[in-house]
């Protein structure tokens, strides 16, 4: 067991160290200019330069995109919760949500600076519209694809709305919760990136832009590398409180039966 767990945390440490001896063999064999495509080598090198910065601009992305994050989660899960209890509702609003996910991000984005100004409340706000449709459809989907048994039994029992939605609906819909938090938060850190993109002069975003205006590539590969591996530690925590919180919600109940 410890053995293939190894392997599957080394296969990608290998594949990335594979990727980036090609990246940087190819690069010095055809003599690449670094304003094109800068070497690994030239690319770590530029971290210095940019270590000024690069917290502060790491530490307001991440405050976008987990605001974000959270006010798109919430939302989605008060919208889901009134979409399964009003199915007539379901029916009327589902479409208009569909609607709204065919138009790119960079579209409203624009919009929601225009309205709202150029400050943080607004790349919050683009993160969370982004984050909120993953998030509603599959909560919503949990609330209602109980099986039909468990509802009859309830319904025999004599349980009331409240309780067979605490105790049967909202646990089912738990896992589709969660599990639909993983994509969000990379969308939460897109919506976050857009927004600084379109806007902003602080954020992991911005920098970027600035950094190719001025044509320092490897400046932005380096920004770049942190926006990923930023991306990367905030989806690990996500998923960690996810998973936590489904075994905590479960042992509640648990202890609830007991008592």
């Amino acid at each position: 067991m410890v053995s293939r767990r190894l392997q599957r945390a080394v296969a990608p440490l290998v594949g990335l160290l594979g990727a980036l001896v090609v990246w940087e063999v190819a690069v010095r064999t055809l003599q690449v200019s670094p304003l094109i495509l800068p070497a690994p080598s030239r690319i770590v090198e530029e971290f210095p330069a940019i270590s000024g910065n690069i917290l502060r601009n790491t530490a307001v992305t991440l405050t976008e995109a987990v605001s974000g994050l959270v006010l798109g989660a919430t939302a989605a899960l008060i919208v889901a919760i009134a979409l399964s209890a009003m199915p007539p509702l379901r029916r009327m609003t589902f479409p208009l949500l569909i609607a709204s996910q065919v138009v790119p991000s960079v579209v409203f984005a624009p919009i929601i600076l225009v309205w709202f100004g150029y400050g943080i409340f607004s790349k919050v706000l683009i993160a969370a519209i982004i984050c909120f449709f993953p998030i509603v459809v599959n909560t919503s989907h949990g609330l209602t694809a109980v099986a039909p048994e468990l509802l009859e039994l309830a319904q025999t029992v004599g349980a009331r709305k409240a309780r067979v939605f605490l105790r049967i609906r909202l646990p089912n819909a738990m896992p589709y919760f969660v599990t639909s938090l993983k994509p969000a938060t990379t969308l939460a850190m897109i919506g976050a990136v857009v927004g600084e993109f379109i806007g902003g002069d602080v954020g992991l975003g911005s920098s970027i832009i600035l950094y190719i205006r001025f044509l320092n590539m490897p400046a932005m590969f380096a920004t770049v590398v942190v926006l990923i591996v930023s991306g990367l530690a905030l989806f690990a925590v996500v998923n960690w409180i996810g998973l936590a919180s489904i075994g905590w919600y479960r042992k509640s109940l648990r202890m609830e039966t007991d008592a």
